[in-house]
């Protein structure tokens, strides 16, 4: 079953960017490939000048958490590097720990800026606002619904006020500031 899902997230990632150069990389440091076996990232290269690389987990589908369906993950970033590609592998291997669960409105803190020079070193778990309902579900059969959530690089400020306000709060700040997601050197919103 394993290789017929990997081949349908394929399938789902395409349907999304039909036109979009893709490359899978595994990650082999760390646990994560004993905590989640040939998990890997799919990387979408952006089409146009300006638009974003898109990194997509394949493998965090096996956590069962949820009844309804499992998770992936995504990051948007201005930039090709490696980096990103640890970050979820990273963060897949935490998601595998039945102590850590992560759903919309999570954060997590990865102990470094998401890129070099930034002060966004926690990962906000959010719906796929940029991408939608397109992306965000993927039917593999009766049994098996993914969903991709994004993550979303935030500060640590952001990080407490999320904490103290709820995610509807951050979010209306985020809105109220038009913040690029994707400008790892932006203001925080707090």
């Amino acid at each position: 079953m394993t290789m017929d899902v990997y081949n349908q997230q394929l399938q789902h990632i395409d349907s999304v960017w039909p036109q979009n150069k893709k490359e899978r990389f595994s990650w082999e440091l760390g646990r994560i490939q004993k905590d989640l076996a040939n998990f890997s990232v799919v990387r979408v290269e952006p089409k146009s000048l300006g638009d974003s690389w898109v990194y997509l987990t394949s493998g965090a589908w096996k956590v069962d958490i949820n009844k309804d369906y499992r998770f992936e993950f995504f990051i948007m970033t201005p930039f090709e590097e490696a980096r990103h590609v640890e970050t979820l592998a990273m963060l897949a291997s935490y998601f595998s720990d039945d102590k850590n669960h992560l759903e919309v409105g999570s954060a997590v803190n990865i102990g470094r800026g998401w890129l070099e020079g930034s002060k966004f070193d926690h990962l906000l778990i959010s719906l796929p606002y940029p991408f939608g309902p397109n992306l965000e579900v993927c039917k593999i059969n009766d049994a098996l619904t993914i969903r991709y959530l994004w993550v979303m690089p935030i500060s640590a400020s952001e990080y407490t006020y999320l904490n103290t306000n709820g995610l509807e709060e951050l979010e209306s700040k985020f809105d109220q500031a038009g913040v690029d997601y994707l400008n790892p050197m932006r203001e925080s919103v707090v």
